[in-house]
């Protein structure tokens, strides 16, 4: 009898290791620093203010980081937006933003898991004329 069993337990520990997926390790080579927060009465609601420094890296690298931050921000939240900024003296850190702070984003990023809303947004950065897709 416990033979058997500890072959069941053998057997259903090797199903189980192919039911959970292991997170996949997320690099990223922007600098990046979290300048503020608003959660909206529950942690399930979050907002992020970030700024970035782009001067080193190039546009495509940039979207892929920009995209990455917001996974790892948002990880736990059913609802989160993130605001990107890439001049620090410009970045809001808090709700509301004054129309200059929301007018200097570069970026921004919303989740909401309740109706599975998931948009990336754009503003034109780096050389003039250029915007990130």
């Amino acid at each position: 009898m416990n033979r058997k069993f500890i072959i069941l337990i053998g057997v259903l520990s090797l199903l189980m290791t192919g039911c959970f997926e292991k997170k996949q390790k997320i690099t990223i080579k922007t600098k990046y620093q979290q300048v503020g927060y608003f959660e909206g009465g529950s942690p399930d609601v979050q907002q992020y203010f970030v700024y970035v420094d782009l001067t080193s890296i190039d546009n495509p690298t940039a979207l892929v980081d920009l995209k990455n931050i917001a996974g790892k921000l948002c990880e736990k939240a059913k609802w989160c937006s993130v605001h990107y900024w890439d001049d620090l003296d410009k970045a809001g850190n808090t709700i509301p933003m004054t129309d200059a702070q929301a007018g200097s984003k570069i970026a921004g990023y919303t989740i909401n898991t309740y109706n599975g809303h998931n948009e990336f947004g754009c503003h034109p950065f780096g050389e003039a004329g250029k915007a990130c897709a």
